[in-house]
């Protein structure tokens, strides 16, 4: 893995971890405003991770707060944001002290993120171990990259946060590494290392087709929702009318149709759908200043993409039979 290292002045950081000792008598008060902090968050345009971790006993005495963003920039304008500001005004009378750090992660299909307690014997062994993993799963197929740092929070006794974060292309190569037999012996061979670790799995290829929201928390609009998939699908149909028609020939019409929707799901999830989103972009989230007219331009310009396919299928590829 990455050497351990501060990343704070790194270009790339989209994470920040938070640490936070509150009293005992604090810590009801605490929990409630600190989880609508993390909600509020994660409403806020680019978050796709937040999760507090609770203190363990006889090894970690702070909270900790992890808050990922889908960049550097988004990330800024959530600190720099009044959501932010006043979340921290609703904790602030529950904590006695706070430091927050800045992490380095990749903006990739998907990330799994581990954070592990250690006791200082065992750190040096723990990361031969994994580099040791490391040099096992980047073997696998669809592996992006992985990276090791050390928290800045202090610990009692001298334990110390390690945060780890790989990352894979797709939701389906990750889960061959989870479900492989080299990482379940890999397991086993370190399971006495750490003394405890929170695993968080961020699958962002797999999310909502229509997750995105605005700074202020508001989505799509759901009257758009149908058109993007209307005109992910329509073509999608269209070259099932054409290319293979066949599969109903051959399987009959419920085999077939099960045959054709498979395969279509996969199309639109990772393909059509992703397409069609990029293409109306400008007009999923438009600015507030001029959301009027770009929903007028928009609207227009997806019911003319519906019509001149509809005219190409009736005009030249209805009666194209390409294994007649």
């Amino acid at each position: 893995m990455g050497s351990p290292n501060q990343t704070e002045q790194q270009s790339s950081v989209n994470t920040v971890l938070f640490s936070e000792s509150v009293a005992l008598e604090n810590e009801s008060e605490f929990i409630i405003n600190k989880r609508a902090m993390i909600l509020d968050a994660l409403k806020f345009q680019g978050c796709f991770n937040a999760e507090l971790l609770a203190p363990i006993p006889n090894l970690r005495e702070e909270w900790i707060t992890l808050v990922q963003f889908q960049s550097e920039s988004l990330l800024r304008q959530w600190l720099n944001s009044e959501e932010y500001a006043r979340g921290v005004s609703r904790i602030e009378p529950y904590i006695n002290t706070t430091r927050r750090q800045f992490l380095s992660n990749f903006n990739q299909q998907v990330s799994f993120l581990i954070t592990t307690t250690l006791r200082p014997e065992n750190e040096e062994k723990w990361l031969k171990w994994n580099d040791k993993i490391h040099g096992v799963m980047s073997s696998f197929p669809g592996f992006i990259g992985s990276d090791i740092q050390p928290s800045t929070i202090q610990q009692k006794g001298g334990n110390k946060t390690w945060i780890v974060n790989f990352q894979f292309d797709s939701l389906e190569n990750l889960k061959n590494w989870l479900d492989s037999p080299e990482r379940a012996k890999l397991i086993e061979e370190g399971s006495n290392l750490y003394e405890s670790s929170v695993v968080s799995q961020v699958a962002s290829g797999f999310g909502s087709w229509f997750d995105m929201k605005r700074p202020d928390g508001t989505g799509v609009a759901k009257w758009k929702m149908p058109l993007i998939v209307e005109m992910a699908l329509y073509p999608a149909l269209v070259f099932q009318a054409v290319v293979t028609p066949f599969v109903n020939e051959w399987f009959g019409f419920p085999v077939g149709l099960l045959i054709n929707t498979f395969y279509l799901g996969f199309l639109m999830q990772y393909f059509l759908v992703p397409w069609v989103q990029k293409l109306m972009n400008f007009w999923l989230l438009p600015q507030r200043h001029e959301e009027k007219k770009i929903n007028i331009i928009g609207l227009v310009l997806s019911l003319l993409y519906l019509v001149i396919i509809a005219y190409i299928y009736v005009k030249f590829l209805f009666k194209l039979n390409l294994w007649g």
